[in-house]
């Protein structure tokens, strides 16, 4: 343990005696940081997508006009069928699919709770009373 002791105190008085070597140490991260930190966001912003609307719902119709109400994302592209999905994701046209297929469904509150019911059911009935 003492030879540990004598090595980091030797290492910590040759890193302070060279000016240099701590400008290195302890500026030139700073300055990273603040120059750096604007690129490394998660924000989302200005995302290209394209809706593969095979529901016609109003519902769906709905979920997108919630999306690019928010502004984050922009609606470039409207497709009946998911045929093109790939070519538009492979050349960076857009960089986000919507699909929103039976999305009536999936926000069915009462059809959530039937599921969730009979699961119970199921569960109770196999429980001895």
């Amino acid at each position: 343990m003492r030879t540990i002791l004598f090595l980091v105190r030797k290492e910590f008085l040759q890193i302070f005696r060279d000016r240099t070597t701590v400008f290195q140490i302890f500026l030139i991260p700073v300055v990273q940081l603040l120059v750096l930190s604007n690129a490394a966001t998660f924000d989302v912003k200005q995302v290209a997508m394209m809706v593969v609307d095979e529901d016609r719902t109003t519902v769906s119709a709905g979920l997108v006009q919630r999306l690019e109400g928010g502004r984050q994302f922009r609606v470039l592209r409207y497709e009946p069928t998911d045929a093109g999905v790939d070519h538009a994701l492979l050349d960076r046209d857009v960089t986000a699919v919507l699909p929103p297929a039976e999305v009536e469904r999936a926000f069915d509150l009462d059809e959530q709770l039937r599921h969730v019911d009979h699961i119970f059911d199921r569960v109770f009935q196999e429980v001895p009373a």
